[in-house]
């Protein structure tokens, strides 16, 4: 199959997952994981949609293979954490949310379900000084995360030369934030002045990690849904990029990533 092919489907299950139609995205993942087998992507996705549909034992097995593949997938071992909780398995919850913690330390996405779980079962298991300090660390980095990131789109929006680097001075900047019915919001929007094109930034002051990917996909097709003759193209701005987000955009030449320090910017 082409690479192009290979990108289709990628933007298909997302496209499914995000409509609310599982089966349809594990019809086309299940797809995917037949021409590549330990595509990690389509693995997490394949896992979440099963976690999220009451099949604990189905997504452990598919998280214990993720595993397998990618001993450091921090999201892989803090999805372990959450579906050992819902077995009452505290300790094996905190054995793995510590796992995912030390893996990963910058993964905004595991860290904050490795938290979150892990606390919660220090907690079941009376290990109050773990709960407290990982409760604490979980605030941390909810708040931290949200004022870092609302920062660095402020900065951009006021100082619109540092856009300019990256694009040129042929883009319009469209909107703060695009509303796209009852999806999150696209964190910054630009068009080309000359073609009509879109430009999409999706903003983050941690590693860009899978959900990343997925965010700025799904906002990259809602887009096309929406002006379906113009081109869609998606950067994301990071502090950096896990193994498996990299493998990702490596197969999408629509998506590319920047580390925002490279724009002059720090958080």
């Amino acid at each position: 199959m082409s690479k192009k092919s290979v990108v289709g489907l990628y933007s298909k299950d997302l496209m499914y997952y995000e409509l609310g139609d599982p089966d349809r995205a594990l019809e086309i993942i299940n797809h995917l994981l037949y021409l590549e087998p330990d595509d990690i992507f389509s693995l997490i996705l394949k896992l979440i949609i099963y976690r999220k549909q009451g099949s604990p034992q189905t997504a452990m097995k598919i998280c214990k293979r993720i595993i397998e593949i990618d001993e450091k997938n921090a999201l892989a071992w803090a999805n372990m954490a959450w579906l050992y909780y819902t077995e009452n398995q505290y300790e094996k919850v905190i054995e793995a949310a510590k796992k995912s913690l030390n893996i990963d330390p910058d993964n905004a996405d595991a860290n904050a379900y490795a938290l979150f779980y892990g606390s919660k079962a220090a907690k079941k298991t009376e290990n109050l000084n773990l709960a407290s300090e990982w409760e604490e660390k979980l605030s941390d980095l909810n708040v931290k995360k949200i004022i870092r990131e609302k920062d660095l789109q402020t900065k951009l929006i006021k100082e619109p030369w540092r856009i300019e680097k990256v694009l040129g001075k042929d883009i319009k900047f469209k909107e703060k934030e695009y509303a796209l019915k009852d999806r999150k919001r696209i964190d910054l929007l630009y068009k080309s002045i000359i073609t009509g094109d879109f430009i999409i930034f999706e903003l983050k002051v941690v590693p860009a990690t899978s959900k990343t990917y997925k965010q700025i996909t799904g906002y990259m097709d809602a887009i096309k849904t929406i002006e379906p003759e113009k081109n869609v193209k998606g950067i994301v701005l990071s502090l950096g990029y896990d193994k498996t987000f990299k493998n990702l955009i490596d197969k999408n030449p629509h998506v590319s990533q920047m580390d925002f320090r490279k724009l002059g910017l720090e958080v």
